[in-house]
């Protein structure tokens, strides 16, 4: 009988969150953006560097208390290196690490030397403290981003 339970103990510790992406809906669009300045830093930046989060025994235990408690498993999944071209919001240098967590709302697509709109957070998984997006957040592509940006940039004047 242990040996049968062995697949599905293993099964549910490498398996990520299968809840779907559920984001806030806001009224408007400046109410949104609004909402989007309670972040901690906001910037725009080049992705410099991409490298998968290192895997670890902390990461296997804390998988395993997330099955016995009611936190969901949250554990960054990549590490992505920025140089910043413009900072509207928090105190960092000119160089900046992201973590795309590891949970039913990642970030996803993030390339190296593309320019993003960052809207990050501080969080902290097994006392390791860091700064994370999730696909909720207003990040995204320059590009796509530019109605964002200025209306960052009209308010802050």
């Amino acid at each position: 009988m242990r040996v049968a339970a062995l697949p599905l103990l293993l099964s549910l510790l490498v398996s990520s969150s299968s809840e779907a992406c559920k984001c806030l809906q806001f009224e408007s669009k400046e109410a949104r953006l609004e909402a989007g300045t309670n972040s901690a830093l906001i910037f725009t930046g080049v992705v410099t560097a991409i490298r998968p989060q290192v895997h670890s025994t902390r990461r296997f235990f804390a998988k395993l208390r997330s099955l016995f408690s009611d936190e969901p498993f949250r554990w960054p999944d990549s590490v992505y290196e920025f140089r910043l071209t413009h900072r509207f919001k928090g105190e960092t240098g000119t160089d900046v690490e992201i973590v795309n967590p590891r949970t039913s709302c990642p970030m996803l697509g993030l390339e190296l030397g593309s320019e993003y709109l960052i809207y990050a957070e501080p969080d902290y998984v097994g006392g390791s403290p860091f700064l994370a997006v999730a696909g909720c957040s207003l990040s995204g592509p320059v590009e796509d981003s530019l109605e964002e940006i200025a209306w960052l940039h009209a308010r802050n004047r």
